[in-house]
């Protein structure tokens, strides 16, 4: 009794051992692990298959529901599927469309699965119920269909003339470009460039619109009205300019930021040397006077001759509109309004010999212009502005200044 038991014994052993060995025929054993759910395995092996015989209508079968059932529902799928002549290519045909949510072509193939399977094939079941899901449009699959590839960004063409300029385009309270070699992200500059451009425009059309204003109160009564439209279209452009600038300068800003969220210190460090060295070299060149062309006067010339000896005019002060004054970068919320500001007048930057640095506009020779000034500023949404005066590039008291004005 004891000898039989052993060879029974013996008898499992062998067969556990034919049951799991690698057999002699890949494709049998393939088709094996596919039919006990082990998709992974099966996966593999068919895959090095296909790649032997590419042509192979069953073994594509195969390899394109393996694929299906590890959810990769990618073209690589859907190609083997359309090889296929298996019976059951069109239930995994049907689940690839489901997927990619071709509701009646995925109803279609399941449809088309269901009529060809035999009544005991237990994918039929599942092919009903996949059936109801795609009538309600409902997406099982939707997570493991692969996201298409991001289009590539190609950088936009920069015009000459920004290339050669000073930016100052700030992205935070510590971070801001001088250069546009200075930015990042692709989409940074190019929604930088977009927003430059059309800053350019809408400084050109402000031009066009106060020429026109100016001439409207001198016009024939017969050109009035078309003079009018004129001014009303380009008050319309210049509002659209306005927003197309600042939308492009917001991406951009977010663009960037997205990048110095993950920086590290030394980047910053980087560019803020290279920004303190840009600076020391504007710097130098506004202290260095450009020599004035030498002229010799003719001898008969007595008009040269008293010109050129005339004692020079002693400095005039100057009224700039002042809207902030900040040791470091102003905050956010400043820098949104100098934005806006920017798109209507050009900004300046001065650091004092203090080291503050003051945000200004305008260049006037009056004080009674330097009050319409202001009021045009703080209509445009600067409330705390205020006025200055600058002699010899010296703050000097208003009172001082008016005297020497005499305004």
């Amino acid at each position: 009794m004891l000898r039989i038991k052993n060879i029974f014994a013996l008898v499992l052993a062998l067969c556990s051992v034919c049951i799991y060995a690698t057999p002699q025929d890949p494709e049998a054993h393939a088709r094996q692990l596919f039919e006990a759910g082990r998709f992974e395995e099966a996966l593999a092996v068919f895959r090095d298959l296909v790649r032997m015989y590419p042509d192979d209508a069953g073994l594509n079968g195969y390899y394109g529901a393996c694929l299906i059932e590890t959810m990769q529902f990618g073209d690589e799928a859907i190609q083997a599927l359309d090889k296929a002549n298996t019976s059951d290519a069109a239930f995994f045909r049907g689940k690839y469309l489901h997927a990619h949510e071709d509701w009646k072509g995925a109803i279609a193939n399941y449809t088309q699965f269901i009529t060809a399977a035999k009544k005991k094939n237990p994918r039929r079941k599942m092919a009903e119920e996949l059936i109801a899901q795609c009538r309600q449009q409902q997406n099982p699959f939707q997570q493991a269909v692969p996201p298409p590839p991001p289009a590539p960004v190609k950088p936009v063409e920069i015009p000459a003339k920004l290339r050669d300029t000073i930016a100052r385009f700030q992205v935070d309270a510590t971070v801001n470009y001088l250069k546009i070699s200075q930015f990042k992200d692709i989409k940074g500059l190019n929604s930088f460039v977009e927003g430059w451009i059309a800053e350019q425009q809408l400084a050109a059309d402000m031009r066009k619109l106060s020429a026109l204003r100016s001439q409207y109160a001198t016009l024939p009564a017969g050109e009035i009205a078309t003079v009018n439209k004129q001014i009303l279209e380009l008050e319309q452009e210049t509002i659209r300019l306005n927003e197309q600038a600042q939308q492009a300068y917001s991406a951009a800003i977010a663009a960037e930021s997205a990048f110095w969220a993950t920086a590290d210190a030394a980047t910053l460090q980087a560019l803020q040397q290279q920004n303190a060295s840009i600076e020391d070299s504007l710097q130098a060149l506004q202290r260095t006077p450009a020599p004035l062309p030498e002229i010799e006067p003719e001898p008969d010339d007595e008009l040269a001759v008293d010109t050129l000896t005339n004692t020079p005019q002693e400095p005039k002060p100057i009224y700039k509109i002042l809207l902030g004054a900040y040791k470091k970068s102003p905050p956010t919320a400043i820098q949104t309004q100098y934005r806006k500001l920017a798109a209507l007048r050009k900004i300046f930057t001065e650091t004092g010999d203090d080291g503050i640095i003051r945000y200004t506009v305008g260049e006037l020779n009056t004080f009674k212009d330097a009050e319409v000034l202001l009021e045009q500023v703080k209509q445009e949404g600067i409330k705390n502005a205020s006025i200055i005066a600058l002699l010899n590039n010296k703050i000097i008291p208003l009172e001082d200044a008016k005297q020497l004005t005499g305004k």
